[in-house]
């Protein structure tokens, strides 16, 4: 026993090292002092239309509103407003309170169908007006926030708009839009003879957002800085800001482009340092996270500073890390040890047998952990959705460690541990019936395909791929072993047989005998349709069709890149086990090498193409990405 505790404290200590080792670092210039401007919304869980029409009180709207503003005016002098109305009129004056400039903000929408201004637009007109009157430290007004990119505004009206607002006030009036609206309006406007809209504005509000233009975080900040330099060299002599600049920290890549914490501290923190450097006037894009910013697809909600619990997500000094890693860590190996327990009340256990079954207590321990960062870490409108989840991978869990004790205890155990006689009767002469007590594993499965492939996608929730994908897929691998060592190992049994028993405990049940032919079929089926799919989204990326194959990027599509071919082949296996069993004249048909070639052949193609088509519409269902603008 003493052997056993060395072995599991052995294994403990060398999961935490490896914790140790991975540990996350990265190093980027320190950011002294406050940053020129952030973007702000006060009101992180509803989007502009709502808090119109919201009933909270005008009391609790400026408390968190002081709240917030308390918080950033240690990082930053200015702020920017999207819009002046629903909650966001009342941030003037309680800026003030801490000495933040406010850049007001008019939201522009479509104009009616008769061509006039919606009531909207027209609240949000006087709503500026009157702030900027009223309050001191109202140092600018953007009217519009991308309404030309978004075609919302012809620039010959929200010209009109932008002149009646600078007749009005006595600050600098602006319209934020992505710079090359900028550009391409100048060109635009001298061919059809009307002033552009740089020439009808105070100053430049260029937005400059390397991610949705797919740069990686690498290159992100020489990219805006060239931009900068193209803006001004396009309008000399003109003010020019940099309306927005940001880097999302979680949500889906965007070719080259990753999201992550420690992807926004470098990009966020070199860019202010350069920004600083060269006098560029700049606006960081966002302060707080926007839960409900789910039209821009799972990168939404995580451009902020803060997160929605108004906690900085990185510090901007010192080396970046994850401030939570350590706490991850220790629930991994909390969770370890105590999954370790159990060990110890075996009978007689031999060191190698520890060994794995703590090895895999500390696999399923930093699983866990990393499904607790995962949620502390992301937003999931319907609460439920990750519980649910969890309710149907943790059985999955269990299941492939219950497989795994008992390969454990076939392989390295004493041999006392091996099979009875009557247990060696039951293995040879009806292996088969063993799948009913596989029936829990194949409901699981089947429920995981049909909650995260289906409702999830409808529900737009992001897919964190590595939890799902780890326990599926450990739980049909650990099928290929535990069936070895329950009939390989124990008893003399053909080698035939094992595949046919193996994707037979995966699929649907039946009593019948497979061939060993039909098994080999049965087995590859599945592996080679979502491999051939694989293949196919990796060598095709510069083809012909390389537009759909694109999405391989996002891990729900290749999700259901692998879990479609698979599912449509145990169909296929099974209508064709289920017709030698039935029509017994089929039997040399199905039995026969070419036929088996041919079947393999077509099926694996139409898998395939099952595949690739699963892969898109799982994309569409579940991704809209704004699409980028060409620099």
């Amino acid at each position: 026993m003493r052997a056993v505790v060395a072995v599991v404290l052995f294994v403990t200590a060398l999961h935490a090292g490896l914790w140790s080792l991975f540990r996350g670092q990265q190093q980027a210039p320190d950011f002294n002092g406050k940053l020129q401007s952030v973007s702000y919304m006060p009101f992180a869980d509803s989007p502009f239309a709502e808090r119109a029409a919201d009933n909270t009180s005008t009391n609790e709207k400026e408390n968190t509103i002081r709240a917030d503003l308390k918080a950033l005016s240690s990082i930053t002098r200015t702020i920017r407003l999207y819009s002046s109305t629903g909650g966001e009129e009342l941030v003037p004056p309680i800026a003030n309170e801490f000495g933040l400039k406010v850049m007001l903000g008019a939201w522009i929408d479509r104009p009616r169908m008769d061509g006039r201004i919606s009531d909207r637009t027209e609240l949000e007109i006087r709503s500026v007006i009157k702030l900027a009157g009223q309050n001191s430290n109202v140092i600018g007004i953007v009217v519009g926030n991308e309404a030309l990119y978004r075609g919302d505004q012809k620039a010959e009206d929200l010209i009109k708009l932008i002149q009646r607002v600078k007749r009005q006030v006595d600050v600098p009036v602006t319209a934020g839009e992505i710079f090359s609206e900028w550009l391409n309006d100048e060109y635009v406007a001298k061919m059809d003879g009307r002033p552009s809209l740089a020439s009808s504005v105070d100053f430049i509000a260029a937005h400059i957002l390397p991610y949705w233009n797919g740069t990686s975080d690498e290159h992100a900040v020489d990219y805006a800085m060239n931009i900068y330099q193209r803006i001004r060299t396009s309008f000399p002599g003109k003010r020019v800001m940099v309306a927005e600049f940001g880097w999302p920290s979680a949500g889906y890549d965007r070719g080259p482009a990753n999201p992550g914490q420690f992807e926004q501290a470098a990009v966020l923190r070199n860019f202010a340092s350069r920004a600083e450097a060269i006098g560029m006037e700049y606006n960081i894009v966002e302060a707080i996270d926007q839960p409900w910013k789910k039209f821009e697809g799972s990168v939404g909600p995580y451009w902020g500073m803060l997160n929605a619990s108004r906690e900085p997500k990185f510090a901007w000094t010192g080396p970046i890390i994850d401030p939570d890693y350590w706490k991850h860590a220790a629930i991994a190996l909390l969770v370890g040890i105590l999954l370790s327990l159990p060990i110890l009340r075996l009978a007689q256990p031999t060191p190698r047998q520890a060994l794995l079954l703590s090895a895999i207590a500390n696999g399923v321990g930093a699983w866990i952990a990393t499904v607790f960062a995962y949620w502390k870490g992301h937003y999931f409108p319907p609460a439920f959705a990750l519980t649910l989840g969890m309710i149907l991978l943790v059985p999955l869990v269990l299941i492939a460690m219950a497989r795994i004790e008992e390969i454990a205890a076939v392989a390295f155990g004493r041999p006392s541990r091996r099979l009875t006689s009557d247990q060696k009767h039951e293995y040879s002469m009806g292996w088969l019936n063993r799948l009913d007590a596989e029936s829990l594993g194949r409901v699981v499965v089947l429920l995981n395909l049909i909650w995260w492939a289906l409702i999830v996608a409808f529900a737009n929730i992001e897919i964190p791929g590595k939890i799902v994908m780890l326990p599926i897929m450990a739980a049909f691998i650990v099928s290929m072993p535990h069936f070895l060592s329950m009939y390989r190992l124990r008893i003399k049994v053909s080698a035939g047989q094992i595949p046919g028993a193996l994707v037979a405990a995966m699929s649907a049940p039946w009593k019948m005998r497979a061939t060993r032919h039909i098994a080999v079929f049965a087995l590859l089926g599945p592996l080679v349709g979502a491999l051939v799919a694989m293949i196919i989204y990796g060598l095709l990326p510069a083809g012909p069709v390389s537009i759909p194959f694109k999405y391989i990027h996002d891990p729900m599509s290749l999700y259901a890149g692998f879990v479609i071919p698979a599912a449509l082949t145990g169909i296929i296996n099974y209508v064709l086990l289920k017709r030698q069993s039935r029509a017994k004249i089929l039997l040399p048909l199905l039995t026969g090498w070419t036929f088996n070639l041919m079947a393999f052949g077509v099926a694996a193609g139409i898998l395939a193409l099952s595949g690739a088509v699963a892969a898109v519409v799982c994309h569409v269902l579940t991704s809209f990405p704004v699409q980028p603008m060409k620099a």
